[in-house]
């Protein structure tokens, strides 16, 4: 899927050329060991980007949920997007908040979402 971006916006091209992206100006992007870093202002968020050449996964087990979501219930896949692209769509429940300390853990309930 190919998007134009604003013209007042930064170009970037990944190491490789494996990708093209536009960024608004004030965002700082910084090349290091192939990683693209790019920043928001004052570091309020910043996003790295990591091309790596090798065999391609399944979509279903490209995603790992016990990192992304160590704490989860109710998962089962959803339709896929209508896309030339493949996608990979999923539900169900994770709790977002930071861990407790474990006297904590006791006293209070997890709030799923």
């Amino acid at each position: 899927m190919r998007h134009e971006p604003p013209d007042h916006w930064k170009a970037i091209t990944g190491p490789s050329g494996w990708f093209h992206l536009g960024c608004p100006p004030t965002w700082q992007v910084q090349v290091f060991e192939g990683v693209t870093h790019i920043m928001l202002p004052e570091q309020a968020g910043i996003v790295s980007i990591r091309c790596i050449w090798g065999d391609v996964p399944k979509l279903d087990e490209a995603i790992e949920f016990d990192r992304l979501f160590p704490r989860r219930r109710k998962m089962r896949r959803t339709h896929s997007l209508r896309l030339p692209q493949p996608s990979a769509g999923w539900s169900g429940d994770a709790v977002l908040d930071p861990p407790q300390s474990w006297w904590r853990r006791w006293f209070s309930r997890s709030k799923w979402h």
